[in-house]
């Protein structure tokens, strides 16, 4: 996943692919880290650790945003919503690339989907 930042400051940027979540599930659910999952921040990377399987990923700077935001319990939507301002991007590209990383995440033991509460 590599988007191109917007102008602002915040913008941040990802590396990983798994399941596309429907549009009406957007609003209502949401992934979240998995309980054996570490994650730590260099400059603007963020790596993964899953310690059941002892493997470890690294998400570029646009995945670390995704990460950011997952961890944070943000919803499909408003993942959807802040990446779209912070990164220059058609919707549908946006939505793909996230759907793909989140998939990924989700195959490889990182996050599992939740439901808003």
């Amino acid at each position: 996943m590599r988007l191109t930042p917007r102008a602002e400051p915040e913008a941040r940027g990802s590396r990983v692919e798994a399941e596309s979540l429907s549009d009406a599930s957007r609003a209502t659910s949401y992934p979240k880290p998995a309980d054996d999952v570490v994650a730590r921040r260099f400059d603007d990377v963020v790596v993964l650790i899953n310690l059941k399987t002892d493997r470890m990923f690294e998400l570029n700077s646009t995945g670390a945003r995704l990460w950011d935001l997952i961890a944070e319990g943000a919803t499909a939507a408003e993942i959807h919503d802040v990446m779209r301002r912070e990164f220059d991007v058609a919707d549908g590209d946006l939505t793909a690339a996230i759907d793909s990383l989140v998939d990924r995440l989700t195959a490889e033991g990182l996050i599992e989907n939740g439901s808003a509460a």
